[in-house]
């Protein structure tokens, strides 16, 4: 039941999308970027936006995505889980 934000650059994000919803998370938001996309500042700007408007209580992501996130997840007011 929390209130999470969905980030992946992947392949057919709808799929990841669904597997969050499925463990009970409310999905309060989505940045799904194009597959291989590049977190660069704006990116990172308007999901960390995101996550503020969608008052979310975590940000969600793919091991993938978290091997390119993971040296910038402590700007972010929420914590993320993979």
């Amino acid at each position: 039941g929390r209130r999470v934000v969905v980030v992946c650059a992947i392949g057919r994000p709808e799929r990841f999308v669904e597997q969050v919803a499925a463990t009970g998370a409310v999905i309060a938001g989505q940045a799904l970027l194009r597959d291989h996309a590049v977190y660069d500042a704006a990116a990172l700007r308007g999901i960390a936006r995101l996550a503020r408007e969608a008052k979310a209580e975590s940000l969600v992501t793919t091991d993938k995505d978290w091997s390119k996130l993971r040296r910038v997840a402590s700007r972010f007011e929420v914590p993320w889980v993979r």
